[in-house]
């Protein structure tokens, strides 16, 4: 736990990480991921609780005397060094000869794609080349753990995505432990081998990609990684494992869905349902919902499609021309999709 006076930053929230595991935090902005990063990094200290690498305490210990390394938002190269004298910073400090250092840090830029570059300054580096040399300056001590908070924020979008896969790469060939904060969740999707996803200082689920993409605990992860539908419903019926769901105001029961919450007969529940598991056809079809099309938006490999159905608003993604061509506003539209596809979460 962290507070600040009285306000709750981080509360009662605890995880275990991997050797060698690509980790995110991932949540809105304010919601605890850079303050338990900080707090793991020993820039803050916990008000309450543990934290442990190694199997060692850390409580009392000063940055410094932790073994990670840490990959700042706006990179902190010092301007007045060159490039080869801000990666091999941290060799220096440890006493590290000259001819090391350089030998060193002309390796670790030759694996973030930066060799030659030594004897620049970072003035005269772009935003993506300045992210690469930090990276190498915090991997250069080789850490057990690598803290970035949200490093690749101040990028454009092209080159994020570029960056992402570099990242991925390193993490892999070095088999270095990543602990990585971020807002973007397309970002911690590709990316990591697990996700926590925090919200209001608590810890909501941790997870593969894609079990928090396809199993989310609460309406909260169901909303905020990746689109969905939502419909306001009630068990109908409980039986064998499934239940009948009768989704409110569209005079439509969803029969046979996968149980994943305790729920019971007359329970009010949500079921969230992702865009791209709705499919659009003409006419009446089982476990299906009327609607009319009111926009169509063209993305190249896929077109999105909002449905009027019964006054809800409902997101559709479908790929192909084809498919994009087959409807157009106004159309009178069934929105099929198999049960096994939707989800309900806790409200």
């Amino acid at each position: 736990m962290k507070t600040f006076g009285t306000e709750v930053a981080v509360d009662d929230v605890s995880f275990e990480v991997e050797r060698g595991e690509f980790f995110s935090f991932l949540g809105p902005s304010g919601c605890g991921k850079t303050t338990t990063l900080r707090m793991i990094a020993g820039f803050e200290e916990p008000t309450s609780g543990s934290i442990d690498i190694n199997n060692e305490s850390q409580i009392g210990r000063l940055p410094h005397e932790r073994d990670v390394s840490m990959v700042f938002q706006n990179f902190a190269l010092f301007p007045n060094k060159t490039v080869g004298e801000n990666v091999a910073f941290g060799l220096k400090m440890e006493g590290v000869s000259k001819a090391k250092r350089r030998e060193r840090a002309t390796e670790y830029l030759e694996l973030v794609d930066m060799g030659g570059f030594e004897d620049r300054k970072p003035a005269n580096l772009s935003g993506g080349q300045q992210q690469r040399v930090a990276l190498a300056r915090a991997l250069i001590t080789e850490p057990s753990i690598l803290l970035l908070d949200e490093p690749l924020s101040s990028l454009d979008l092209k080159l994020r995505k570029n960056m992402r896969f570099e990242l991925k790469r390193i993490q892999e060939e070095l088999n270095t432990t990543f602990i990585y904060v971020t807002h973007d969740q397309e970002e911690a999707l590709s990316m990591s081998d697990r996700i926590m996803l925090l919200n209001d200082g608590q810890r909501v689920q941790v997870g593969s990609p894609s079990e928090l993409y396809g199993e989310p605990v609460n309406e909260f992860a169901a909303d905020f990684i990746g689109d969905t539908n939502f419909f306001d419903g009630r068990v109908a019926r409980t039986h064998n494992g499934s239940v009948d769901v009768s989704i409110d105001k569209l005079d439509v029961t969803l029969s046979n869905m996968s149980n994943s919450i305790n729920a019971e007969e007359g329970d009010r529940v949500v079921l969230s349902l992702r865009p791209e598991n709705i499919e659009l056809k003409n006419g009446d079809a089982p476990d299906s919902i009327r609607g009319e099309v009111s926009a169509v938006t063209f993305y190249g490999k896929l077109s999105r499609f909002l449905v009027d159905a019964g006054g809800q608003e409902v997101l559709v993604e479908v790929a192909g021309k084809e498919n994009r061509l087959r409807f157009t506003e106004g159309d009178t539209i069934s929105l099929h999709f198999n049960t096994d596809d939707a989800t309900l979460v806790e409200g």
